[in-house]
């Protein structure tokens, strides 16, 4: 049985509902927990069981489902949490109910001379909606049964994953390769979709950058596992410890997959922070859910759609929701948590997971710094960082934060960077090539850090064209600098993660090394110079998770080298064989000789008494 096509009824003329009823719509009904499913299913999205029977709704009435999106003329819906909802249509008219979760999504049509009115519109309540036009009077029907709480949902689905895992066995290179492909397919599908949902939710992100960044850095890491994972996979062979080795054992390491791996992506980069380390979780032979960022929800709706129209979620699940579902998400027992965000949020992910002993890769971040040496080309340097601070307006976690530059060379290299920042922005408010600042709270935190810095008497230059701070309608802004702000300063403390950067003065290479050690290592550091013992110096005294010499934000664009960070920036590593190693458990296996030498050697009980003597002259310095 197939579904209808959807009616967009365009004559008022006629009752609404009347329109409806001419367009009946296949069910479902899940056998495991009597969920209803309103469009053809392979799975039941309540309970993950695909044990479906057709049934029949009784009566003159036809369940007909929509989404609301984000619609401008109805404000009544936050942008920030897209509605899902069912349109009954009963004899006494249509009617909205927006406790039913995990349904067939299609975009509602407004604005057909047909003019809906939402009365009391709340989730998990009965809520009405009524068309200008509709001659009779609409009542409402009785609330279905409250959709399930993110943590039971996540478990639903993780223990039929986990299920699922053991039941398929080992999992073959084909299987592997075949899961990441449909990866890859749905983004090359889907990209228009992924991209535009991004722009929306940044109020203003170039497709160019969404194309480069997360659509083409998640495709370049997902190829990268496909090409190399047969080469991973393969048992390593290691040295049996004397006189085995010397008797015919034998003894190898096996990479096995873990199970179910959870991933938590961020909003700066909200596709490559899911998919990049997808890649290496498939290629290891795991299963995954994905719970995207809440800050950008309409991309996560359209990840949750896209994931679930092509892959079982017994492959790869979605999870969507705000912080609540993230926490019901890291409290359950993964095999291993993936998490990139916030050094203040991975502790919370951290102590979740440790009620569960669950493994766990932290990708953070921290005020990388940037080390100018007097051997360095000054305008070229400039102007590397410039696109370095233009690139996803600093909203990136390997962003320069601290920039370190001879005293003398303040004004040559400030100079060189407004003229290469204004060079790729000639204007900022009005100019799509300028990512806006993701949402009003963040702005406010960018603002929040100049203001306190000015306040303190410290010196902000403008790099660009100014934007009044107040203006939130736009949040495109240009660079601003903070010149030598003390300690105490408040962007000296937190992690800018915005269009906003720092540059200190030093007299002394070792002085700017010992003021980046003041601070938590972080996840990246930048040297420019030509300068082999100066580098060697910056290299050996200092510590974070990678390095770009002469650049910046190069090392986490590296295929076959891991990414990650270290301390308070971040644990554990995906990209490359390492990414693999990550999400593999890593089985010794030692195949014993045939012979059996231990009673010869005296070694088993009864011990003979010449045995200890024996074994103290073999402890040798």
């Amino acid at each position: 049985m197939t579904s209808k096509p959807l009616p967009h009824p365009t004559d008022v003329s006629k009752p609404f509902w009347e329109a409806l009823a001419a367009h009946r719509v296949d069910i479902q009904q899940c056998r495991a927990c009597s969920h209803w499913i309103f469009f053809p299913r392979l799975h039941c999205p309540a309970c993950f069981s695909k044990d479906l029977a057709w049934k029949t709704i009784p009566g003159t009435g036809t369940l007909v489902t929509y989404t609301v999106a984000r619609i401008p003329t109805l404000p009544e819906f936050s942008d920030e949490s897209p509605q899902k909802l069912a349109v009954v249509a009963f004899d006494e008219g249509p009617h909205i109910n927006t406790t039913l979760v995990g349904l067939e999504e299609h975009e509602i049509r407004v604005g057909m001379r047909l003019k809906p009115v939402f009365d009391d519109v709340a989730p998990g309540k009965t809520t009405l909606l009524r068309f200008t036009g509709l001659e009779k009077t609409v009542h409402p029907v009785a609330a279905r049964s409250a959709p399930k709480d993110a943590a039971t949902t996540t478990a639903a689905l993780l223990a039929r994953q986990k299920a699922a895992f053991i039941a398929e066995g080992p999992v073959s290179r084909d299987t592997r390769i075949a899961r990441i492909q449909r990866v890859i397919d749905l983004l090359v599908k889907h990209n228009r979709a992924l991209t535009d949902a991004m722009d929306a939710d940044f109020g203003g992100r170039s497709r160019a950058f969404s194309l480069m960044n997360d659509i083409g850095g998640s495709l370049a890491s997902l190829k990268h596992a496909r090409e190399k994972l047969g080469e991973w996979m393969q048992p390593e062979k290691r040295q049996p410890f004397p006189p085995y080795d010397q008797l015919g054992a034998e003894a190898w390491v096996q990479y096995q997959p873990k199970g179910s791996v959870g991933i938590l992506g961020t909003w700066n980069a909200p596709l490559f922070t899911l998919f990049a380390p997808l890649a290496y979780v498939l290629a290891a032979g795991n299963r995954a859910i994905l719970k995207p960022s809440e800050v950008t929800p309409r991309t996560a709706e359209v990840v949750a759609r896209i994931v679930g129209e092509s892959i079982d979620p017994l492959e790869v699940g979605v999870i969507t929701g705000g912080p609540d579902v993230a926490q019901a998400f890291t409290a359950q027992p993964f095999d291993h948590l993936v998490f990139t965000g916030s050094t203040s949020v991975a502790r919370s992910v951290m102590r979740n997971a440790a009620g569960n002993l669950v493994p766990v890769t932290l990708e953070l971040g921290g005020k990388s710094p940037t080390l100018i040496g007097r051997s360095a080309d000054l305008k070229l340097t400039a102007w590397r960082i410039a696109l370095a601070k233009a690139t996803n307006a600093g909203q990136l976690c390997v962003n320069p934060d601290v920039t370190y530059v001879p005293r003398e060379k303040l004004d040559e290299f400030m100079g060189a960077l407004k003229a290469s920042y204004e060079e790729m922005f000639p204007s900022i408010r009005e100019n799509r090539d300028v990512t806006a600042v993701v949402n009003p709270k963040h702005l406010a935190r960018v603002e929040g850090y100049l203001a306190d810095a000015a306040a303190k008497g410290v010196r902000i230059e403008t790099i660009s064209e100014a934007v009044r701070s107040d203006d939130t309608a736009n949040r495109r802004r240009g660079l601003r600098v903070a010149l030598n702000p003390g300690k105490d300063a408040e962007i000296m403390k937190q992690e800018i993660f915005g269009p906003a950067m720092v540059v200190k003065t030093y007299d002394r290479i070792e002085d700017a090394v010992a003021d980046v050690n003041t601070r938590p290592h972080p996840l990246a550091l930048y040297y420019f110079g030509e300068d082999a013992q100066e580098q060697d110096y910056v290299l050996g005294h200092t510590l974070s998770g990678g390095v770009t010499l002469n650049d910046t934000m190069m090392h986490p664009g590296m295929l076959d080298a891991p990414f990650g960070g270290v301390g308070e920036s971040g644990m554990g590593h995906y990209h490359g064989r390492e990414g693999f190693v990550e999400f593999s458990h890593v089985r010794t296996v030692f195949r014993a000789p045939a012979t059996e030498p231990r009673r010869e050697w005296g070694t088993v009980p009864p011990y003979p008494q010449w045995l200890e003597g024996f074994l103290e002259s073999k402890l040798t310095p």
